[in-house]
C-alpha cells in the first residue's frame, strides 16, 4: 500500500515533469527521491512540504483548467 509520502511525491514528480526534475526542484539527490518514492525512507519535513505544495499547485491548476 502506498503511503501518503509516496502518493504526494508521485504527484509532485508528475507535476515537475519526472523524478529528475522533482529532485532538482526540491534541491535533493535523485537517489534520495527514488528512495522516498520506493518507501524505503521519508523525506525531511521541509522537503515533504515543498513536494506537497508543488503537487497541490498542479492539482489546483488542473481543476481551474477543467472548469473553463
Amino acid at each position: 500500500m502506498e503511503t501518503a509520502y509516496q502518493n504526494t511525491l508521485r504527484r509532485a514528480a508528475r507535476a515537475a515533469g519526472g523524478e529528475e526534475k522533482l529532485a532538482a526542484a526540491l534541491g535533493a539527490k535523485l537517489a534520495d527521491v527514488e528512495s522516498w518514492l520506493a518507501g524505503d525512507a521519508h523525506p525531511p519535513y521541509e522537503t515533504f512540504i515543498a513536494a506537497l505544495t508543488l503537487a497541490n499547485q498542479a492539482s489546483a491548476g488542473e481543476r481551474r483548467s477543467a472548469s473553463k
